[in-house]
C-alpha cells in the first residue's frame, strides 16, 4: 500500500516540479557538488544557457522516476518478505534464477540447435548442386564414348 502511495506523492512531486514550485534532488545535488551544466530554472537567472535549463528539467523528472522505481521494486519485495519472512523470499528468489537460468540454457541450446541445422540444410543444398554438377558431366561423358 505504501508503494502507490508514494507513487501518487511522486507523480504530485512531478508536477509540482514541472510547474516550478518545487525543486528536484538530484538536480540540487548536481548543483550542489559543482556540475558545470549551469542547470537552472529559467533562463532569466544568471549564468543561464538552453541546454542548463534542458538539462534541469530531464535530469529532474529521471530522478523522481527513479525514485518511483526503487520504490515501487523495493516495495514489493519488502511486501513479500514481510509476508513469508527472509529465508522463504531468499529460497524463492534463488528457485527463480535457477529456472531463469535453465529457461536461458534451453533457449541457447535451442538457438545453437537452429544454427546446426540450417548449415547442415546449406550443406546438403551445396552437395545437391555437386550432384547435379557430377551427373550432368557422368551423361556428357557418356555421350561424348557413344
Amino acid at each position: 500500500m505504501a508503494s502507490p502511495a508514494f507513487f501518487v506523492v511522486s507523480i504530485v512531486n512531478m508536477v509540482r516540479f514541472l510547474s516550478g514550485n518545487a525543486s528536484s534532488w538530484l538536480v540540487d545535488t548536481m548543483n550542489a557538488i559543482g556540475v558545470s551544466f549551469h542547470m537552472t530554472r529559467t533562463l532569466e537567472e544568471p549564468d543561464s544557457t538552453l541546454g542548463g535549463v534542458i538539462l534541469y528539467y530531464f535530469y529532474g523528472v529521471v530522478a523522481v522516476l527513479v525514485s518511483v522505481s526503487a520504490v515501487m521494486l523495493g516495495g514489493a519485495a519488502l511486501a513479500r518478505i514481510i509476508e513469508v519472512g527472509w529465508t522463504q523470499f531468499r529460497q524463492e528468489e534463488k528457485e527463480a534464477a535457477e529456472a531463469a537460468e535453465m529457461m536461458a540454457l534451453i533457449a541457447d541450446r535451442a538457438r545453437r540447435r537452429q544454427k546446426r541445422l540450417a548449415r547442415s540444410a546449406s550443406k546438403a543444398r551445396q552437395g545437391a548442386d555437386s550432384d547435379i554438377l557430377l551427373i550432368t558431366a557422368a551423361i556428357a561423358l557418356f555421350a561424348w564414348f557413344l
